[in-house]
């Protein structure tokens, strides 16, 4: 059996097995992240929807300014989500 450090080069990419090509540690990250962003935003809008919109307890002060900190973080992690999408994945 061979070791782990026989099977990884330098710069993170696998070497192909004898099964069929591994993708590089980096495509594969970026496609874990084309696919978890919109998730963790969709996610995101179900919470800020519950906490100002589907409020049952009435609206307090601390659920404003959690609500824009949550809509600010979920600006952000659109913004990021369309960045994956666009980016080149070699």
């Amino acid at each position: 059996m061979a070791a782990i450090s026989d099977s990884v080069r330098s710069h993170g990419h696998f070497r192909p097995t004898g099964r069929g090509r591994r993708l590089p540690a980096p495509v594969l990250w970026q496609w874990v992240l084309r696919f978890a962003l919109p998730l963790l935003t969709l996610m995101g809008g179900t919470v800020l929807y519950w906490i100002w919109f589907d409020n049952i307890y009435g609206r307090h002060w601390c659920d404003t300014v959690g609500g824009i900190a949550l809509a600010f973080t979920m600006l952000l992690v659109a913004i990021w989500s369309v960045g994956t999408w666009f980016s080149d994945a070699s």
